[in-house]
């Protein structure tokens, strides 16, 4: 792991996302801010470390706890409405009891944040084996009817929470070393062929591209 002591030497710290006081008055009520100096990023090769956004890091709690995080970075094209729709639903979801093994989703732990703006998202890392739609054909029928009973218990305690996935696909469900799937990204955007875009961002949509992953996995 490879401290960031200035964020300012990272080529990816251009996507930082601006954000005005009101924004960032909100944010700090409902969720951890962590300055990138308290963070260590993880590189399988260093070569990438100024130029390559990091996905694992360790951020330290203050306590001086250690937690590793996936870091999920707002790019250079990333929208604020598309950002203010993912952290509304994250902040939504913060409010309810949804936890394994009721649902498995993957809830937010905190943003990275300096005088820039917003530089990520932070959340508990996954030992993931790889997303559904790779990891599906080594699955047993044991599995597979794990997995759907896993994932329709997941989105259907979502929106009894009047919450909406939005972006429904097998791509956004993870497979972890155990085997449970995990339903990820709340950006509110859709895939075309998962979800027609007239029922982008609703429940019908939800519905819709729930169904078929059900169709891929039966």
């Amino acid at each position: 792991p490879i401290r960031v002591e200035d964020s300012q030497q990272y080529v990816w710290r251009a996507s930082a996302l601006k954000i005005d006081d009101d924004f960032a008055k909100d944010l700090d009520q409902w969720i951890p801010t962590f300055h990138p100096c308290t963070i260590e990023v993880c590189y399988d090769d260093p070569r990438y470390v100024l130029i390559k956004p990091p996905t694992r890091v360790i951020v330290t709690e203050p306590d001086g706890k250690p937690v590793t995080c996936f870091f999920k970075s707002f790019r250079a094209s990333s929208r604020k409405a598309h950002t203010n729709i993912e952290l509304s639903t994250h902040k939504k979801i913060a409010k309810t009891q949804l936890a394994p093994p009721h649902a498995r989703i993957c809830r937010i732990y905190g943003v990275v944040r300096d005088e820039s703006g917003l530089l990520g998202m932070l959340f508990p890392w996954i030992d993931k084996t790889d997303v559904l739609s790779r990891w599906l054909a080594k699955g047993s029928p044991d599995l597979r009817r794990r997995w759907t009973s896993q994932i329709e218990g997941s989105v259907k305690a979502l929106h009894q929470e009047g919450i909406i996935w939005g972006d429904v696909k097998a791509d956004n469900v993870l497979i972890d070393k155990n085997n449970d799937a995990w339903v990820i990204d709340f950006g509110g955007s859709y895939t075309p062929g998962w979800v027609d875009p007239d029922k982008a961002g609703t429940l019908e949509g939800d519905k819709q591209g729930l169904g078929k992953i059900m169709d891929m996995l039966l």
